[in-house]
């Protein structure tokens, strides 16, 4: 997505730069009949190249959702890993995630760990 965004702001840069040309021409020419048609053409060029930019991300978004959904391996690997803790259903009947952290006694962070650390190394020394 990043690749295709900078695709696309590079072919707005482009349009621009081709339809700036164009105005600086017909004024050197003295020749501006056709001028409000150029900026008509380049409006449309750049909805054409915005269109073509959602077009292109969404195909590849569902691609990659596809290619999620197909792999039932990482599935099987969670449920596996996640087995032994039970987990309460919520009211729409999707799993709770954090049913586990909610029913620990106490929680630590690391900053726990690092202050128990010192002070077990200050007890040995």
């Amino acid at each position: 997505m990043i690749v295709s965004t900078s695709v696309l702001f590079l072919y707005f840069w482009v349009v621009s730069a081709l339809h700036s040309d164009f105005v600086e021409f017909t004024h050197l020419d003295n020749d501006t009949e056709h001028l409000g048609m150029s900026f008509l053409v380049k409006w449309l060029a750049f909805i054409l190249g915005f269109a073509l930019y959602i077009t292109i991300n969404s195909r590849d978004r569902k691609s990659r959702q596809a290619k999620t959904q197909g792999k039932s391996g990482t599935n099987i690997q969670h449920d596996q890993l996640y087995s032994d803790y039970p987990e309460q259903q919520s009211g729409d009947g999707e799993k709770d995630p954090f049913d586990v952290i909610r029913n620990k006694d106490k929680l630590r962070s690391a900053a726990d760990f690092v202050v128990e650390n010192n002070k077990a190394v200050k007890r040995k020394t």
